[in-house]
């Protein structure tokens, strides 16, 4: 059955207990696991990056998180407006755009899971200015802080990443991350790490969207 929602929609949804804490040492193990596994890889790619400029490889930047309280997230630096040399914005390249398109520029957040801040599966955490302007938009927007966020999630596998263009597509990602709160569990968060590997078009911002509508056959409990 669909979660439904609306303005008034005081529902508590959050772990507690024994389950809070599988759910945690399930993400720590993995973390860790996936962390040491991808130590060449994150210096490959903090070497290319060092060899394309000379600022900094990691972007740090506050997020909301658990219970509404912030944290600083880190990717590798991607986006060209947060790269500057001596003054002036460096261009994007090939290289960048590929780390992004495929959601390598991703992977320093597996120290965020580590040290408690993030799940690998879980609502994306958003900057402290959106989360107040989308609260301002959706009354149990909050909601999504009942959960530590994650790395990918259901609204990540169902297209709805990226730039929010408008107030269904806040609306959609918000169905989509309520649904997975009230349904959360072990099985659930493995199958949306396998279907996060599985489908890479996940990682395009919004071609490859599923309709809230549709959601009602998700039955992972």
């Amino acid at each position: 059955m669909r979660t439904r929602l609306s303005g008034r929609d005081s529902r508590t949804f959050g772990l507690h207990g024994q389950t809070l804490l599988r759910k945690r040492l399930f993400d720590l193990s993995v973390a860790a696991t996936l962390l040491i596994a991808a130590l060449p890889v994150l210096l490959l790619i903090a070497i290319a990056l060092k060899c394309e400029h000379h600022g900094p490889i990691l972007f740090k930047q506050v997020r909301i998180g658990y219970l509404g309280k912030p944290f600083t997230i880190y990717k590798f630096c991607t986006l060209w407006d947060s790269l500057v040399a001596d003054g002036t914005p460096l261009a994007p390249t090939k290289f960048r755009n590929f780390l992004r398109r495929w959601g390598l520029d991703e992977l320093p957040q597996l120290f965020n899971v580590v040290r408690g801040d993030m799940s690998l599966v879980g609502p994306r955490p958003h900057t402290p200015d959106d989360n107040q302007n989308f609260t301002r938009h959706f009354a149990f927007y909050n909601t999504r802080h009942q959960v530590r966020p994650g790395i990918t999630g259901l609204a990540q596998i169902n297209g709805w990443r990226g730039q929010i263009r408008s107030d269904f597509d806040l609306k959609s990602r918000l169905d989509c991350d309520i649904l997975y709160i009230s349904r959360q569990s072990i099985s659930c968060d493995i199958l949306i790490l396998i279907c996060t590997i599985l489908r890479p078009g996940c990682w395009v911002n919004g071609p490859c969207r599923t309709s809230p509508e549709t959601l009602s056959s998700y039955r992972v409990r």
